[in-house]
C-alpha cells in the first residue's frame, strides 16, 4: 500500500492515537506540560478541532505518524509536534509530512513556518538541517524556520 498524507479525519483517530501513546511512553524530555503527557489530556488538546490545532497524518493500513500545527499569528504558521512511530522511521515519512504541512500553510497565505526543537531532539535536528531550514538558537533548543513564497 502506498503512503497518503492528509489532514486528520474522525475514521483516523484510533490509529493516530495510538502513534500518541508511543509518542507518550518514549518521551523522555522535557518540554511538554505534564498533563499532555496523559492521551487523554492530549487528544482532547490536539485532536480537537474546536482547539484550533491542524492534524496531517501519514498512514499505509495504520497511521505511520503525525504532524501538528497552528497559526501563532496571521502570518506565522507553528508546528506543535510531530512524531512518526518507530517501525515506520526511516522512510522519509518525516520530511514528507513537514512540506505537506509547508504546503498547506503556504496555500493559506503563512509567510513562515516555525518549530521549536529541543536541544536533545537529534532527529529533529537532523532533518530541519538537512532540509534547509534556518536557526536561530533559543534557551533549551532551536527555532527552525522556513520563509514561504509569497
Amino acid at each position: 500500500m502506498s503512503l497518503i498524507l492528509r489532514r486528520l479525519e474522525p475514521v483516523d483517530l484510533e490509529s493516530t492515537l495510538s502513534v500518541a501513546r508511543e509518542f507518550i511512553e518514549t518521551y523522555d524530555g522535557t518540554w511538554y506540560v505534564d498533563s499532555w503527557l496523559d492521551i487523554n489530556n492530549y487528544s482532547n488538546i490536539f485532536f480537537n478541532p474546536t482547539e484550533g490545532f491542524d492534524t496531517f497524518i501519514a498512514r499505509f493500513d495504520n497511521v505511520a505518524g503525525f504532524i501538528i500545527g497552528k497559526p501563532a499569528d496571521s502570518r506565522i504558521y507553528e508546528i506543535r509536534h510531530h512524531y512518526v512511530m518507530k517501525n515506520y522511521r526511516q522512510q522519509g515519512i518525516a520530511r514528507k509530512l513537514k512540506q505537506f504541512l509547508t504546503s498547506y500553510a503556504s496555500d493559506n497565505g503563512y509567510r513562515v513556518v516555525h518549530s521549536a526543537v529541543s536541544k536533545d531532539n537529534e532527529a529533529s535536528i537532523r532533518l530541519n538541517t538537512a532540509s534547509s531550514w534556518d536557526s536561530l538558537p533559543i534557551e533549551e533548543g532551536y527555532l527552525f524556520f522556513k520563509r514561504l513564497p509569497l
